[in-house]
C-alpha cells in the first residue's frame, strides 16, 4: 500500500480533474455558437423572405405601370421610348425577384443543415429585452469575462498544467510503501524441510540521481504552463473584443434604424406623390420608375437593418454567455461540470 509518494497521484488525480473541466467548458462553448448559429439561420430565412415579398411588390408595381403605358401607346398618347423603358425595367424587376428566391432557397438549406429540419412554420421572434442585455459596453465586457466557457476552459488549463509540474516535482520525494508479504513451502532450490516466511515492514525508495531527467521534466512542464497561461491571456483578450465589437454593432445599427425608416416613409410618399403626377403628366415615366427603385431599396435596407438589430441582441448574448439561458435552452450533459466535493 503506497503511503506518500510525492503527491505524485493526487497531483495526476487533480490534473485529471482540472482537464475534465476544461473539456466541459469547451462543450459549453461550442453549444453556444451552435445556439447563435441556428437563430442566425432562423432569421435569415424570416429576413429572405421579407426580401421576396418586397421583391414581388416591386415587380407588381412595375407591371401595373407597364399596362399602364401599354393603355396610353394603344390611345396613341403614349412614347416609344416610354413602353422600352418600363420594359427594361420590368425585366429587372424580375431579376430581382428571382435572385431574392434563390437566396431564399439557399437560407432554408442552410437552416436546414444547422437545425436538422425544414424551416416551416416560422414566427418572428421576440427579441431579448433590455432586462437582460448588458447595459453598457464596459458591462458587457465584465459579464463575458465572467462567464464566458472558453476563457473559463483556457483557466481549467492553467490548472492542470500546474498539477501537472506539481505530478514532475514527486520524483525528487521519498516514497514510502507498507509492505505485508506471506511465502510458504517444502523443499525449497533442493533443501529439504519447509520453509515459512512473513514480513511488514515500510519501504522507502528514493532514487537519489536519474540523470538529470526529473528536473528536465519539471522544467519542460513549467513550460507547459506559460504557454497555458499565454493562451488564457489571449483567450481572455479575444472574449473582450467580441464582446466589445458586438456592442459596437449593435449600438450602430440602432442608431441607423431611425434614418432607415426616416428613409423608407419618405420614398413611399415620393412614389406615391410621384404616381399621382406622373397620371397628371408633371412627371416622365423614368421620375416614377426611379422612385419606386428607391423606395424598393430604402425598404430593403430598412428590414435588413432591422434583423441585425435583432440577431445583434442574440449576438451579444452569446458572447456573455447568457444565451442558453435566455433561450432556455438546457445544455448538454457533457457541459455540465460539477466539481467534486
Amino acid at each position: 500500500q503506497m503511503l506518500f509518494d510525492g503527491f505524485g497521484v493526487s497531483s495526476e488525480v487533480d490534473r485529471n480533474k482540472a482537464r475534465v473541466e476544461s473539456a466541459a467548458y469547451k462543450t459549453a462553448g461550442t453549444a453556444d455558437i451552435l445556439g447563435l448559429k441556428a437563430i442566425e439561420a432562423y432569421l435569415n430565412v424570416l429576413r429572405l423572405r421579407e426580401m421576396v415579398k418586397l421583391s414581388q411588390d416591386n415587380l407588381d408595381f412595375h407591371l401595373k405601370t407597364q399596362d399602364q403605358i401599354r393603355v396610353r401607346s394603344g390611345g396613341g398618347v403614349g412614347r416609344k421610348s416610354d413602353q422600352e423603358q418600363v420594359d427594361a425595367r420590368v425585366g429587372l424587376a424580375k431579376a430581382n425577384l428571382v435572385s431574392a428566391q434563390a437566396n431564399l432557397r439557399d437560407a432554408e438549406i442552410q437552416f436546414l443543415r444547422v437545425v436538422g429540419s425544414k424551416p416551416e412554420s416560422l414566427v418572428t421572434p421576440t427579441p431579448p429585452g433590455p432586462d437582460v442585455m448588458p447595459k453598457s459596453e464596459e458591462d458587457a465586457v465584465r459579464i463575458a469575462v465572467e462567464n464566458h466557457p472558453y476563457l473559463k476552459s483556457a483557466v481549467a488549463d492553467v490548472k492542470a498544467t500546474e498539477f501537472q509540474q506539481q505530478a514532475a516535482k514527486s520524483f525528487l520525494y521519498p516514497r514510502f510503501d507498507a509492505e505485508l508479504g506471506y511465502n510458504n513451502g517444502d523443499n525449497f532450490d533442493g533443501q529439504p524441510g519447509t520453509n515459512d516466511e512473513k514480513y511488514a515492514m515500510l519501504r522507502m525508495r528514493w532514487n537519489l540521481f536519474r540523470g538529470l531527467s526529473d528536473a528536465a521534466r519539471i522544467k519542460e512542464t513549467g513550460y507547459f504552463k506559460v504557454q497555458a497561461q499565454e493562451v488564457r491571456n489571449r483567450t481572455q483578450r479575444q472574449v473582450e473584443e467580441a464582446s466589445r465589437l458586438s456592442w459596437n454593432a449593435l449600438v450602430s445599427v440602432r442608431e441607423r434604424l431611425p434614418d432607415l425608416r426616416v428613409h423608407a416613409d419618405k420614398s413611399r410618399e415620393t412614389r406615391d406623390s410621384y404616381a399621382q403626377q406622373f397620371n397628371l403628366g408633371q412627371r416622365t415615366l423614368l421620375d416614377l420608375l426611379d422612385s419606386e427603385n428607391e423606395l424598393y431599396r430604402a425598404r430593403e435596407n430598412l428590414k435588413t437593418a432591422e434583423y441585425l438589430e435583432v440577431f445583434a441582441r442574440y449576438r451579444l448574448l452569446q458572447d456573455t454567455s447568457t444565451l442558453l439561458s435566455h433561450l432556455e435552452v438546457t445544455p448538454p450533459e457533457e457541459a455540465i461540470f460539477e466539481p467534486s466535493k
